[in-house]
């Protein structure tokens, strides 16, 4: 299915140099961050989710994502508690 986006010129710029580096097409990177992203935010609680690696989608550089997520709180508490 052909789908028309108008990405602004730095994003765009980002996608080819991602492309041309891993050698594929503008629309392969393009639809590699779609469908990261849709998989990342099915997550039913994303709070709790397999920490996984994910790619920025501008930078392309990887990220350790998932796993639990602390409050500002709690992690006082647990220093409070040393």
């Amino acid at each position: 299915m052909a789908l028309t986006i108008d990405l602004p010129p730095e994003v765009a710029r980002r996608v080819s140099e991602l492309a041309k580096a891993r050698g594929v097409d503008d629309a392969t990177v393009v639809t590699d961050f779609m469908s990261r992203s849709f998989t990342e935010n099915a997550s039913p609680d994303a709070n709790t989710s397999e920490p996984h690696i994910v790619f920025h989608p501008v930078s392309g550089l990887p990220a350790l994502t998932g796993g639990v997520v602390h409050t500002r709180e709690e992690i006082q508490q647990f220093l409070d508690e040393e």
